[in-house]
């Protein structure tokens, strides 16, 4: 097992507040990370904050690929029990919550519920008291709180992002992880060269 020197990204996010362009270099590398897992057919499934790993040099690693599936896969042999969830709930996309098969559209809800959390400081979807039920029910028929209520200076190429990421319909998603890259470097350019 490979050895890095950092922290977390959810350590990093209790502790400060993410620039717009670290936040961009941060989601192209869990992109591009993720892009090379679905090459191989790996969905993750578990994408957030504690499983992305920030080395002291700003690279990305992504970490326990404990409950990934591979796209083939029919079921999930020996791993779970029926009507068990899979991961973890604030970061499933509505067909994980749901119990169905996933594919890399999952994978993008996920990164999408992450930068919205970088952006934001907070989750999309998170009913008060951490209520397990009701995070369920918003996440599959609820709407999240939009960005720009959160935080009205979130440039709107990022908050376009976030909405293409986070459709209920998979098929509304990205359709691969190295488009959503593709979009997340030209928003950080784009930011670079209008500010």
């Amino acid at each position: 097992m490979p050895f890095f020197e950092g922290e977390t990204l959810e350590d990093i996010l209790a502790r400060e507040h993410l620039s717009y362009d670290q936040t961009c270099d941060y989601a192209i590398q869990i992109a591009k990370g993720l892009a090379q897992a679905h090459a191989h057919n790996i969905i993750h499934r578990d994408i957030k904050p504690g499983n992305v790993f920030v080395t002291h040099d700003g690279t990305v690693k992504l970490l326990d690929f404990g409950i990934a599936k591979w796209q083939g896969q029919a079921i999930d042999t020996n791993l779970t029990q029926p009507g068990t969830l899979l991961g973890t709930v604030n970061y499933m996309a509505p067909e994980q919550v749901r119990g169905q098969a996933v594919g890399a559209a999952a994978d993008c809800w996920s990164l999408g519920v992450v930068l919205y959390e970088m952006l934001s400081g907070r989750l999309p979807f998170e009913a008060e008291r951490h209520d397990l039920v009701r995070t369920v029910s918003s996440i599959v028929r609820g709407q999240y709180i939009p960005l720009a209520d959160v935080r009205p200076d979130v440039p709107e190429m990022l908050v376009e992002l976030v909405s293409r990421a986070l459709q209920k319909d998979p098929s509304k998603r990205y359709k691969t992880m190295t488009a959503f890259a593709h979009d997340l470097r030209r928003a950080r350019y784009d930011l670079h060269h209008n500010n």
